[in-house]
């Protein structure tokens, strides 16, 4: 099969199954929820981030002009800790 292929079919699944990964560079990151222009994200495999290496989870603001800003980065020593962590302050509600 074809490169190209190959991702279209991949695509296609992940539609089907509803998953909600994204990719940045080598890293995989999820996506606990939104609320408003506010998504509460979380990676499930270590990943480096200015010089560190864990488990990261972390807020993005989405302007509608198209800029991302992502705050409110935290390192965890688990998987299970950065996802807590992401529905934690999704439920909290909007961080300021």
């Amino acid at each position: 099969m074809k490169p190209d292929a190959l991702a279209e079919l991949n695509k296609l699944f992940a539609d089907m199954l509803g998953s909600t990964g994204r990719t940045k560079g080598t890293s995989t990151y999820y996506i606990a929820g939104a609320i408003g222009n506010r998504k509460f994200c979380y990676t499930r495999a270590k990943t480096g981030y200015k010089g560190r290496w864990g488990f990261w989870s972390w807020v993005q603001i989405h302007y509608k002009n198209g800029k991302i800003l992502r705050t409110k980065f935290a390192k965890s020593g688990s998987k299970k800790k950065s996802q807590a962590r992401a529905y934690r302050l999704l439920n909290r509600g909007v961080v300021k």
